[in-house]
């Protein structure tokens, strides 16, 4: 992994002080508009926040200044963790090249039974290499979510997160490809609104699916008992 691919960061600080301070100076949902905009930059590299009042200002920057220090940091540690400890020392004899083939495979060695592989199986998993950045399947279930899903969080960075892109790719993968039941589950889900109070987004929409399409999640009817005491 080049350093220049790592855009995120799986954390943010914030610091005792500065939240005491800040916690005097702005509401709740200014506080929490600050902190959401900073989640963002965290899982998506990038933000669309802009600070209404002066102090919300000067605290998303400070906060964005630390998580770009953070960021460096972090890059630098994944990196390293990458080159490993000292390398081994190489035998002259293993440096000379040898024709590869598909998997790694030396087309003219025998191979055991276990490794070997034909033109089908070559074909299954080409099939299966998804480029998830370039996919139609994936842009239409963006615009189906966005078409269905009125009630929930709308789609924001999603379309260009790799997690997310990843996990849809698996979760189709899961479905067989199948969009009337994604787009059942957008319908369902949008009628649901919420999980456990928390309003759903795309991403929990996916992490969820059983349960939403299966009902797990609905709230049971309340039945008014007043009428057996009359």
């Amino acid at each position: 992994m080049e350093e220049n691919e790592i855009n995120i960061i799986p954390y943010f600080n914030v610091y005792t002080a500065d939240f005491k301070v800040f916690k005097e100076k702005l509401s709740n949902q200014e506080i929490v508009e600050i902190l959401n905009a900073i989640s963002d930059l965290c899982l998506y590299a990038e933000t669309d926040y802009k600070p209404k009042t002066k102090y919300q200002a000067i605290w998303f920057n400070k906060l964005k200044n630390d998580f770009d220090k953070n960021l460096s940091r972090y890059k630098s540690c994944v990196i390293n963790g990458k080159k490993g400890g000292r390398p081994k020392k190489i035998n002259p004899v293993e440096t000379q090249e040898k024709p590869m083939g598909f998997l790694g495979v030396n087309p003219n060695e025998t191979q055991p039974e276990s490794i070997k592989y034909n033109k089908i199986e070559y074909n299954k998993i080409k099939k299966n290499n998804i480029d998830i950045y370039c996919n139609k399947e994936f842009e239409k279930c963006f615009d189906i979510y966005k078409e269905v899903c009125t009630k929930l969080i709308p789609i924001r960075f999603e379309r260009r997160s790799k997690a997310i892109l990843e996990q849809l790719s698996l979760f189709l993968d899961e479905i067989e490809y199948n969009l009337d039941y994604f787009k059942e589950l957008c319908i369902k889900a949008n009628e649901l609104e919420k999980i456990a109070e928390n309003k759903i987004d795309f991403k929990m929409m996916l992490n969820n699916h059983i349960g939403i399409t299966n009902g797990k999640y609905k709230k049971e009817k309340q039945i008014d008992v007043s009428k057996y005491f009359e």
